[in-house]
This record gives structure tokens, sequence and C-alpha cells, in this order.
């Protein structure tokens, strides 16, 4: 037996006593394994539990009677980002299924069919794969420093050859300097973003929410983006439809967010406005960020949050493009919140992100 699964904790949010109760009868059934469960009927309770004690894996039911499937879910997710999510149901309609993956649940078991090894096998592979995340991470950290490593020792020797320490140096000379430290730079931000958006993916990023005003962070980060905005002569409005709205966030990985979606519409218009909107919808706090920018193709679209997508540009636009990987942060960014990113775009009509995330009201 593997020593992440010989040893569990599990934190089992359920509402009903009698379920709560089968499910660890159905785990003691189980040779060699040694559990603590730890079990609780509320939510915001088993959010404090989750942040108090080093839980491996949450058990979490979904027909909580003050919440939607949807919202329990988003809840729970957006407060603890990192902790694998096994949904318990007791209907759920496939064109359901796809939504609750999305929103963050990494198994979902009918309760009406539960058994010892369904719930096993749930729990086994949710752990083992937040274990591998993790040393996935590690990996791609210790490489990072490696190629940190060598770049700053490239940038160090063009840095003494651009002081001119080894003799004066000829137009060609300097020119290929210049590029070589831009390269250096780029190369960097590249690691740099990598090393985030792995981070991200596997669940090994702290996040300190706290309840805030987005009106509020919104406006703060759209007083950067006019900066990089006006040196292209574009105009950033904020369409304030409400005057505050409550969100559970972190906000500095929040304006993270923002600034890699306002980053994208200034790099690709070259003239008329980026319009911010805020609103509320179903629940949610909307927030849409929409450019008169080139646009994007329907086939594009298909891959534009995947690391790396593969986008037909023009040559003039190949140039403004950044590492490939600022879209993709953006919306595990969102989904580690609790929320979602979209697009929605049309070619030489501009584009439109649309970020939902749960709200705390007003």
């Amino acid at each position: 037996m593997n020593k992440q699964m010989a040893n569990l904790t599990i934190l089992l949010i359920e509402q009903n006593a009698g379920n709560a109760r089968l499910i660890e009868s159905l785990l003691q059934g189980i040779d060699s394994i040694d559990f603590e469960i730890s079990w609780t009927s509320r939510l915001d309770d088993g959010i404090r539990l989750s942040h108090s004690k080093p839980f491996q894996v949450c058990l979490l039911d979904l027909t909580m009677k003050e919440n939607s499937e949807y919202e329990t879910l988003s809840t729970y997710v957006s407060h603890c980002p990192t902790l694998p999510v096994i949904a318990l149901a007791d209907i759920v309609q496939t064109k359901d299924i796809l939504r609750l993956y999305r929103i963050g649940a990494k198994d979902i078991l009918m309760k009406n069919r539960l058994s010892s090894f369904e719930l096993i096998r749930s729990i086994y592979s949710a752990v083992m794969n937040s274990f591998q995340c993790k040393e996935d991470s590690k990996v791609v950290h210790a490489m990072s420093d490696q190629f940190r490593g060598i770049l700053a020792n490239i940038k160090a020797s063009v840095d003494m050859l651009q002081k001119e320490s080894f003799g004066e140096l000829n137009k060609e000379q300097i020119g290929l300097c210049e590029m070589a430290t831009h390269n250096t730079q780029k190369m960097n931000a590249l690691i740099r973003d990598i090393v985030e958006y792995t981070d991200l993916t596997k669940g090994n990023v702290e996040f300190n929410k706290e309840e805030e005003d987005i009106i509020k962070t919104i406006k703060e980060t759209l007083s950067v983006a006019r900066m990089l905005a006006d040196k292209k002569g574009l105009r950033i409005y904020f369409d304030e439809t409400v005057p505050k709205a409550i969100m559970l966030y972190d906000r500095d990985k929040m304006v993270a967010l923002l600034m890699h979606l306002l980053n994208n519409c200034i790099t690709f218009t070259d003239h008329g406005d980026i319009v911010t909107t805020c609103y509320m919808k179903d629940k949610e706090v909307i927030i849409e960020i929409k450019d008169t920018g080139i646009g994007i193709s329907q086939h594009d679209l298909l891959s534009i949050f995947q690391p790396f997508p593969l986008i037909q540009l023009d040559d003039q636009y190949k140039k403004r493009q950044g590492n490939g990987l600022g879209l993709a942060i953006a919306k595990q960014l969102a989904r580690l919140h609790g929320g979602n990113l979209q697009i929605s775009s049309e070619l030489g009509v501009g584009t439109t992100f649309t970020l939902s995330f749960p709200h705390k009201g007003f």
C-alpha cells in the first residue's frame, strides 16, 4: 500500500448523519487502510476545518439545502482551491457533469450507488493525483532554477561586453548584445510563466482570500492598464453598473488575472476603446472586458486558453505575441477563485472576455 494511502485524513461534509455513518462504515470495510475522518454537516464549518487541519481529500455533499449543487461546490473550491474534492450527489444530469468538473470536482459519486470499491477508487485517484502534481511542481521549480542560473551567466557575460570590458564594440556587435539581452529577458519571463502555470494547474499555490469589494480592485487595476493604453492612444472605460460587489478573492491574484486580460486587449487593439463592465446575474458577479481589436477566428477560439495556442496571425501581429501562457494562467486563476473565464470574438470586430464569480452580497 502506498504511504500516501496508508494513513488517510478525510474531511466529510455531509448534511445527512445517516449518509455520513454509511460512508464511514464503507471505509472501515477496506483492509490495509487507516483513516481519520472528520465529519461536519455544515459547509461553513467544513471550510473552517479545511484551514485548520492537513486533510488529503474532501468528500462534499452537493445536496445542501441552503445552496444549489453548483453554489456548494463553487463556494468550497473558492475557499479551499488546493484540496481535492470528491462530489457526493443524489442525481446528476449528464449536461451538469462537465460543469461540476469544470468548477473543480475531481470525481462525482452517486450516493445511492456507493460501494467500498467505488469510494476507495475515487479517493485513491484524487490523493495520488494531488501527490503527483506536487512532485511535478518540484521538478519544474528545480529545472527553472537551473535555467535561471544559465541565463544569469549569459546576461553577466553580455553586460561585460556592453561595458566594453574587452574592447570597443562596433555597431553590429552592439546590436547583437542588445538582442541577447532582450532574449534573456524574454526567456526569464517565459520561465516565470511556466512555473506559475504549473503551480496553478497542480494546486501548488496558496491563496490569501478575503471578502472585498471587487469594484474597487477593478478601478485600481484599470488605472495601471490606462498607462499602457495611453502609449497606443487607446481609451479605457469602466461601465460601473453596480456601486459595490463583495467577493471572496485574493487581491494580488485577481489583479494579475485582470491584467492578463487587459494586456491581451491592449496588445491586439490598435484603435478604439476597451470597456470593462461589472454587473450581477443569477447570483454571480460578472466582469466583462471588451475591446475593438483584431478579433479571433472561431477555429482559434477552441484552443485559446490552452498553453502555447497556435493562433493564426498576420505578420504585423506575430511580433506582439507574448509567451503564450497569459490566457492559460488567467483561466486557472479564475477557476481557483471558484469562477469561470469565457471568450467571444469576431475577426475584425473585437473580443470580449467574460469572468463569472460567486458573490457575497452588496
